[in-house]
């Protein structure tokens, strides 16, 4: 025990001024530790808007292919209508019905396409172009 107590009292102006020491390191190292942090942040918030602005394009593209297949879409509806009131002879009524399929799985085709841009997880997003004809490469 005597020991220490010798320690304590040569080393005590020692021990007082630390605090002062300590502290302003203290600041000095919080200071940049924050500027790192920031910088940081900072790059991955830019990476990430960067992402999110690619994501938003790319959902445009897709969104303008999916509205060309749907207007595809209603015009063979609206053909298959008027060959229906018309009495169309059978033949082109399966004819017509045959293009409204075709056209009815090119819009799904592209609206998941939308579907998969709009929900997939940032881990997972993958940039797929679509071909006007609407198949994915």
């Amino acid at each position: 025990m005597v020991d220490i107590y010798d320690i304590l009292s040569r080393e005590w102006p020692l021990i007082l001024g630390a605090p002062l020491l300590v502290i302003s390191g203290g600041i000095i190292l919080a200071s940049g530790a924050f500027a790192i942090g920031w910088k940081l942040k900072s790059s991955i918030d830019d990476g990430e808007v960067r992402a999110c602005k690619e994501r938003v394009e790319l959902a445009k593209e897709r969104e303008g292919v999916a509205k060309d297949k749907q207007d595809e879409l209603e015009k063979e509806v609206a053909d298959l209508k008027t060959k229906i009131t018309l009495s169309a002879p059978q033949a082109e009524v399966d004819e017509s019905f045959g293009k409204v399929t075709i056209a009815l799985e090119k819009a799904k085709v592209a609206n998941s396409a939308v579907n998969y841009v709009l929900n997939a997880e940032p881990g997972e997003f993958k940039r797929l172009k679509i071909r006007p004809s609407g198949e994915q490469n």
